[in-house]
């Protein structure tokens, strides 16, 4: 049986294979989305479920922050 790993980890291992095959200034954009708004909001969550999700999105919305940044976020 495999150990399940906290959002926060398979974040880490995303980032590692991500920045081998995108610009810098992309990683850069997506490392601040992670910083900012995922890893606060999720990290520490070991299942993400859709009540998570809406709680995030409902609570930027209440931030000021647009659909499309939301949804640039996500």
């Amino acid at each position: 049986m495999t150990e399940q790993k906290r959002i926060m980890e398979i974040i880490e291992l995303w980032k590692a294979d991500k920045k081998q095959y995108v610009k810098k200034s992309s990683y850069s954009a997506y490392m601040l989305l992670i910083e900012n708004h995922l890893s606060p909001a999720f990290g520490n969550m070991y299942n993400v479920e859709e009540s998570d999700v809406q709680e995030f999105v409902f609570r930027k919305l209440e931030e000021g922050l647009s659909q499309k940044t939301i949804k640039d976020i996500l």
